[in-house]
């Protein structure tokens, strides 16, 4: 059923429209009468999309807005910046990706962007529906679905997914071509954002870690591990539609990284992608909470410069981080002098 140019019926034009762009039966529901003589449950729901469905998983801290805007960049992208920041439980996460991906959004998903603008910034195809000519309208639902399908590919970040194998359902129910992008960052870097941003550096490494460093980085050590133990053995669903990144390759090197990030989602490299590395890679300079303009290579190793040596003795020696550590390649730094020799590559 298509959206019918003319309709004389507003219930039967709403309900085609909603239909196209593939609504979940619980939106449909709210606009039928009760009295309706159509049977929703012969009605098909979804479609499936052609184009690619990719996830930048990752955590608080680890460059994930940095590494995000390298697909925001590309105006075939409808980009998604933490979708499920809001949303409780691993089915409703579920159900989030599985609609946005199926360009379905809720009333409370556009609410919650309409109450915090600031996610506008990280989603040039939010903005645009979200602020036509700078002025601030909040679009239905419709609205939003029609935009959607208007792009080849979605894409979005998200900082709270509690396992990999949560997005094989993606895969195997709803049809996506999925594509994931796991981000990984040294956790000493992790733990320094997270310090600069909760503002408790202190001389004293006892003081921060009653600030919580262990839990913050304990925690996000054991979840990285745990998605790398269950990377290792990929259930064929998932094989080939995984890549584990680095953060810290993505700074030193951030063309022939976004190179390979392209290559694995088998899409070209479009011009504006590489106009936004060219313009942000080298200025220095951080807004609010998210830094994305700044001289990137510097940011790989700025732990070093504001942690205490005390401080990264602790985050070395914390299992799982250690763990972590060694799989990723990340070098243990032994003395204060090693620390601050900057020749000293610690990854």
């Amino acid at each position: 059923m298509r959206p019918l140019a003319i309709c004389i019926a507003p219930v039967i034009c709403t309900l085609s429209v909603m239909l196209y762009h593939s609504y979940p039966v619980t939106a449909i529901k709210e606009v039928l009468p009760t009295n309706s003589s159509i049977n929703i449950n012969t009605l098909n729901f979804k479609k499936n999309r052609k184009g690619k469905s990719i996830i930048l998983v990752a955590s608080h801290r680890t460059g994930s807005s940095f590494t995000g805007e390298l697909l925001n960049a590309n105006h075939d992208i409808l980009y998604l910046f933490e979708p499920l920041r809001y949303i409780e439980g691993n089915a409703n996460k579920f159900n989030q990706m599985s609609n946005i991906f199926h360009c379905q959004f809720t009333k409370s998903y556009i609410n919650t962007i309409r109450d915090r603008q600031g996610v506008l910034r990280f989603s040039q195809g939010l903005r645009n529906i979200f602020k036509p000519r700078n002025k601030f309208k909040t679009p239905s639902p419709i609205d939003l679905s029609r935009m959607c399908n208007t792009y080849p590919h979605i894409a979005m970040k998200v900082i709270r997914l509690e396992s990999l194998q949560q997005l094989e359902p993606l895969v195997l129910g709803d049809k996506l071509d999925l594509k994931i992008l796991h981000l990984i960052r040294d956790p000493r870097g992790v733990a320094s954002s997270e310090m600069n941003i909760l503002k408790t550096i202190s001389n004293n490494s006892v003081m921060w870690k009653l600030k919580s460093l262990d839990p913050i980085t304990k925690n996000y050590c054991q979840r990285a591990v745990n998605m790398l133990d269950f990377s290792y053995n990929l259930p064929a669903s998932l094989q080939g539609r995984y890549k584990l990144i680095r953060y810290e390759d993505i700074a030193i090197d951030t063309f022939n990284s976004t190179i390979g990030i392209y290559n694995f989602l088998e899409l070209p490299l479009h011009q504006s992608v590489s106009n936004w590395i060219v313009e942000n890679t080298k200025a220095s300079n951080s807004s609010g909470f998210m830094i994305t303009n700044k001289n990137s290579t510097a940011a790989s190793e700025s732990w070093r410069t504001r942690l205490q040596f005390e401080d990264v003795e602790i985050i070395q020696n914390l299992s799982p981080c250690d763990e972590l550590m060694n799989i990723m390649g990340y070098h243990k730094l032994e003395s204060l002098s090693q620390m601050n020799n900057m020749s000293l590559r610690s990854f």
